[in-house]
């Protein structure tokens, strides 16, 4: 299980643990492959919205599509252990998720929370929290900013977040 190569672009606890899975699984049942190609095909995993890591000048923007409370429990776990300061928080998340479950794993640290709610007949909208315009994005006040909640979310905010460099 935690006997992975480093240099692997899966950078979430959860991303590693499937991919130690992914390995073991492949060897189990193709005891024949060699482990160069296993580790050639996890090395080379990527999902754009799964932990990717950006940098904006000295600012540091997380960006993961979990919409449900395992998701958020397992992204919350990363940020506790490779960021473990406060951070700011934007959060879009559909009234299909029980976004109660989910709010459980937020820290209590957090410098601040913005919620995207495009429409409220399906996305969960705190009146507290609302942000609705996606043309004009929030200011987060901290060195470091996660994005998640939905991959709907992160999939309208991608045209922002691609040219920024990944860490």
């Amino acid at each position: 299980w935690d006997t992975l190569p480093e240099g692997y672009r899966l950078n979430a606890d959860y991303q590693r643990q499937n991919a130690a899975l992914a390995r073991a699984v492949v060897r189990h049942f193709m005891p024949g492959a060699p482990s160069s190609v296993i580790d050639h095909g996890l090395k080379n995993a990527f999902i754009w919205g799964r932990f990717t890591e950006l940098k904006q000048g000295s600012k540091t923007i997380i960006i993961d599509g979990a919409h449900n409370s395992h998701g958020i429990a397992a992204v919350m776990a990363t940020m506790a252990a490779r960021y473990p300061g406060p951070f700011s928080l934007w959060m879009g998340m559909l009234r299909t998720k029980n976004r109660d479950a989910a709010l459980h794993y937020l820290p209590d640290t957090l410098a601040s929370v913005f919620s995207y709610c495009p429409d409220p007949e399906r996305w969960h909208c705190p009146a507290e929290w609302i942000w609705n315009d996606c043309d004009h994005l929030p200011p987060f006040q901290s060195e470091t900013l996660l994005i998640t909640g939905s991959l709907y979310f992160i999939a309208t905010l991608r045209p922002w977040f691609d040219k920024l460099i990944s860490v």
